[in-house]
């Protein structure tokens, strides 16, 4: 856990859908241990009815509850929890959501309660994943659905928590984050003539996806001659961790090249520690992230931040939803199917504008929830993003951590890797597939 520090000096911008979404969840994130029975029953501020005109939408499926377990309060958990919460509306289910603020031990109690408040379904975006074995466990005892997106225990599979773990699924950041890490390099190296100052801004120590993402990072900068890490430390996930810890190494080093950042979150507080310290971003010292928040989005539009990998936070509340919704209405994914990855979209301020168009300034949902849904579109579903197995040895080696002795994955998709399903999965995705992320003229759904 960070310290407190004080927050960043943000740029004001106009009043938008942006703005909105950050008013609507600093209110929304708020709850702790102490207002989760109010949120998980009928009458908290986070519970909504579903309209009728939602249920049509789902037709005759089966609704119920579903509670958000929300890793912390940022940019990007307030675009994914917002996806999330209109999705379930447009499905016709009631909405709750608590923060356990990277707590993991408290996302379990937050869970317990949302059961015995009548949830029925479940979405989490885990730290470090150390909690989802017992979560899945939770939630079959209960018969509960539930949904894990971007951290996982490590060579841990929903299989073996039974029927109910419909899924894990999370971005590839080998190859999203290679590739946005990359290209600002190669900027670096055409501004300087060849050589360049970096400074690095790491996750959350012990995340599997803090680790990928520094194994991305390593391969950018061993093909990118020149290039020289001076030092790193951790921003934690969080903007107030990204300027603290980009206020101390340039203490330590001076003014760097180019900052690597490894999420967007943290890359907020980067680009105001950067004001702050009189480093023009952009001009002075070049920026990278990944994950593709609004105002990183607006920043990279502007030439502020040269590169992120957008992988769509709302995507993670919308499909966390669409999953849990069909597997409360039978839908019974393959073993290959229960954890899946997908490439974001390198972004750099050619195409910020169109992810902006469709993600930020519409106000329609920019994924469709009923076409996403096995259970509803049958043999017309689209996943709308580029799905592909996440193959559990290559992942964990990827993360450097090591297969635990006398570990074996379950049977079913040991079996299922031996006989070549991963390439039948992957082609059946990909032919669904028709819907892509950088389809900027997909206009989304009113929700």
């Amino acid at each position: 856990m960070s310290e407190s520090h004080q927050s960043p000096n943000l740029d004001p911008g106009a009043f938008s859908r942006r703005t909105l979404l950050k008013t609507a969840g600093a209110g929304a994130l708020a709850l702790g241990a102490g207002g989760i029975l109010a949120a998980c029953g009928g009458g908290g501020s986070s519970s909504t009815a579903a309209s009728t005109a939602a249920k049509a939408v789902a037709g005759g499926s089966q609704t119920g509850k579903i509670h958000n377990l929300v890793l912390l309060s940022n940019d990007w958990n307030t675009v994914m929890t917002d996806g999330a919460k209109r999705a379930a509306e447009y499905l016709g289910l009631e909405y709750s959501e608590s923060n356990f603020n990277e707590e993991e031990s408290e996302a379990l109690t937050q869970a317990q309660q949302a059961i015995a408040a009548g949830n029925d379904m479940m979405m989490v975006q885990a730290a470090d994943g150390s909690s989802i074995p017992a979560l899945g466990k939770l939630c079959q005892q209960h018969g509960v659905w539930l949904s894990n997106m971007e951290a996982n225990a490590p060579w841990f599979s929903p299989i073996e928590s039974g029927n109910h773990f419909m899924w894990f699924f999370c971005p590839d950041d080998s190859i999203g984050f290679y590739e946005t890490v990359k290209v600002m390099l190669e900027a670096t190296a055409e501004k300087t003539g060849g050589g360049g100052k970096i400074l690095y801004v790491t996750g959350l120590t012990g995340s599997p996806i803090d680790s990928i993402r520094s194994n991305a990072a390593k391969k950018a900068l061993a093909e990118v001659p020149g290039m020289e890490v001076l030092g790193s430390l951790p921003g934690e996930w969080s903007a107030e961790g990204g300027q603290k810890a980009t206020e101390e190494l340039v203490s330590r080093y001076g003014n760097p090249d180019a900052i690597i950042s490894q999420n967007d979150g943290q890359l907020t507080g980067v680009l105001a520690a950067c004001r702050s310290l009189g480093l023009e971003p952009g001009k002075d010292v070049l920026l990278c992230g990944c994950d593709g928040t609004t105002d990183i989005l607006e920043a990279t539009a502007a030439g502020q931040v040269y590169s992120t990998n957008f992988a769509s936070p709302a995507y993670f509340g919308v499909a966390s939803v669409v999953r849990v919704f069909d597997g409360l209405n039978g839908f019974k994914p393959s073993p290959l199917e229960r954890q899946l990855t997908f490439p974001g979209v390198t972004t750099t301020k050619e195409n910020a504008p169109g992810l902006l168009k469709r993600f930020v300034e519409s106000s329609n949902l920019p994924f469709d929830p009923k076409l996403m849904s096995r259970t509803l579109s049958k043999d017309d579903w689209d996943p709308m993003v580029g799905f592909r197995v996440l193959e559990v040895d290559s992942f964990w080696k990827e993360a450097g951590v090591a297969e635990p002795a006398g570990h074996e994955n379950p049977a079913a998709y040991t079996k299922a890797i031996e006989s070549g399903e991963a390439k039948k999965v992957n082609q059946e995705y990909a032919a669904h597939n028709k819907i892509k992320l950088d389809d900027f003229s997909y206009k989304g759904v009113e929700a």
